[in-house]
């Protein structure tokens, strides 16, 4: 054996790998192999040869592992049947680097699937063996790097991985068993820590305490996040106009109800996703240009159904969130931030399966959140799932607040100063699609005064424009008529389609707020829109 293996392992790789190790220990009787500091490598040398006859890989693995233990095996059988049946095979201590080596351009080509990998391990096998059943298999303590062979740069590092696979079976009737995930019935793979780069270098991401259990069908993750590589200033020196940058953490993460067997075919089916809590910061600059692209067909809705691939989550929950928006004004150098705090989000029927899409095309989504944390806002959106015309309700509720306290949106982004005043209350309900938004919005408010903001020479700070401000506030309706519980106006917006779904129903919003307020439809200062 300890002469034969190495042979076996270089000869039925072409050469491509050497396997050594130093202490192997075989009990026929008993039905146990161990097998002490076993090392995998991979000669790069032989794929450049012309000696190599063998399809180029797609991956290249070097391993290290501290041991190897099958125990329980029926040895008789191994030998006259062809049939490995044992009790247990355990591997601990691995270090594995999978080395990715770049794929000639092929149109036929595809990024393999689970299922794909696990059918080109069946019929290997199977060549050789009639069946191998295991009770349960172990590899734990495993540091895994997918590592670029091209330019040495890591995609992926884990850390303190654990994979068990219990009653594994591959026959001729397992391939297709639906109770099976990698021939086994029950399949449980934990991590301390998974950590990806994006190919562009602008972001990272983490996923710390990672479980993933099919037989309770969950998948359990501490915390996700996103993480931009550059400060904010720097992030958008990389590009030539303004593109959001983002910066998430979400966790605890609870998936359930999972469907394995359609996720070694890549989907993703689950019955619910609970966010416990998530934090989502977005940064904008605005003294670079915008960009020029026509954003028609990229609503929510209508990205959800392009996904590449199926997609069915009933019911997602976010609870105890926070989301922040800033942005830094060209004119003033200075950032404003919309915030929501105490936020709950529930969304139902996240799907892009046409089966499904036959028998409810609504995505529903239920937001409750304070505004600046101080008024209470809700709002309920119904988005047709797919539709060319991209259609969507939306209806919603702004409860009571102080007006000055958008002073700090108003005066960064706006130039523009609220006085004093009070909103008693706001609703809007509309119609929208790719182009339009029509609806109609109520509000109640009392004392508005405002004034328009000019920089003062050589300084950081804001001087009132005495002119704008009175012919503002001579246009402006600053209170509710007499006896009326609210003042009405109609929304009806045209949308900037070069503008995302979001600035869209915040512009159709501003539109009936225009109207309830007396100020001119359609078009003003850049002030009065900010």
């Amino acid at each position: 054996m300890n002469r034969t293996l190495p042979e076996t392992v270089q000869s039925g790789s072409g050469g491509l790998y050497k396997i050594s190790y130093d202490t192997i220990v075989i009990d026929e009787v008993a039905g146990s192999v161990f097998v002490k500091n076993i090392l995998v490598q991979a000669d790069t040398f032989v794929l450049k040869s012309d000696t190599f006859s063998g399809k180029r890989p797609e991956v290249l693995i070097n391993l290290h592992a501290d041991s190897l233990r099958i125990s329980g095996v029926e040895t008789p059988r191994a030998l006259v049947n062809k049939e490995i049946s044992g009790r247990s095979l355990l591997i601990t201590g691995v270090d594995l680097q999978l080395l990715q080596l770049e794929q000639q351009n092929d149109s036929s080509s595809r990024d393999s699937l689970p299922s794909d990998v696990i059918e080109r391990i069946y019929y290997d096998i199977m060549k050789e063996l009639k069946l191998v059943r295991m009770d349960s298999i172990l590899v734990q303590d495993v540091n895994l790097s997918v590592v670029s062979f091209a330019s040495g740069k890591s995609g992926m590092t884990s850390r303190n991985v654990s994979v068990r696979l219990n009653d594994l079976l591959i026959d001729e009737a397992s391939l297709s068993d639906p109770a099976r995930i990698f021939f086994s019935k029950q399949v449980h793979i934990t991590a301390d820590t998974i950590l990806l780069a994006d190919k562009k270098g602008l972001y990272k991401y983490s996923f710390t305490g990672f479980d993933l259990d099919s037989r309770s069908a969950t998948l359990i993750t501490d915390n996700i996040a996103v993480k931009p590589v550059f400060s904010e200033s720097a992030f958008a020196k990389q590009f030539k106009t303004q593109i959001d940058r983002f910066n998430f953490t979400l966790g605890p993460v609870r998936l359930t109800g999972i469907n394995p067997a359609r996720a070694m075919s890549g989907e993703l089916s689950a019955d619910s996703l609970i966010v416990s809590e998530s934090a989502f910061r977005i940064y904008r600059d605005g003294t670079f240009p915008r960009d020029k692209l026509n954003r028609v067909g990229q609503y929510p809705h209508q990205v959800i159904t392009k996904i590449p691939f199926p997609i069915t989550i009933a019911n997602a929950v976010f609870r105890r969130s926070f989301i922040e928006y800033k942005e830094k004004n060209p004119k003033t150098g200075q950032s404003g931030k919309v915030q929501f705090n105490r936020v709950t989000a529930v969304l139902k029927n996240i799907t892009n399966e046409k089966m499904a899409l036959k028998k409810n095309d609504k995505l529903l989504i239920d937001f409750d959140a304070h505004f600046l944390d101080m008024a209470r806002v809700k709002v309920n959106l119904s988005l047709q799932l797919g539709d060319e015309r991209g259609r969507f309700t939306a209806k919603g509720t702004l409860g009571a607040f102080d007006a000055t306290k958008l002073n700090v949106i108003t005066e960064p982004l706006g130039m523009a100063r609220v006085d004093r005043g009070k909103i008693d209350g706001i609703r809007f309900n509309m119609n929208g699609d790719n182009y339009q938004a029509t609806g109609d919005l109520g509000m109640i408010y009392d004392g508005l005064k405002i004034s328009a903001l000019k920089m003062e020479e050589g300084k950081s700070g804001f001087k009132k424009e005495g002119l704008k401000s009175l012919m503002a506030n001579m246009i402006l309706r600053n209170k509710n008529t007499a006896g009326d519980k609210e003042r009405k106006g109609r929304i009806n917006n045209e949308r900037n389609t070069n503008r995302s779904f979001f600035n869209h129903v915040w512009k159709s919003i501003f539109e009936g707020v225009k109207d309830v307020a007396g100020m001119p439809p359609g078009e003003t200062s850049k002030s009065a829109q900010n």
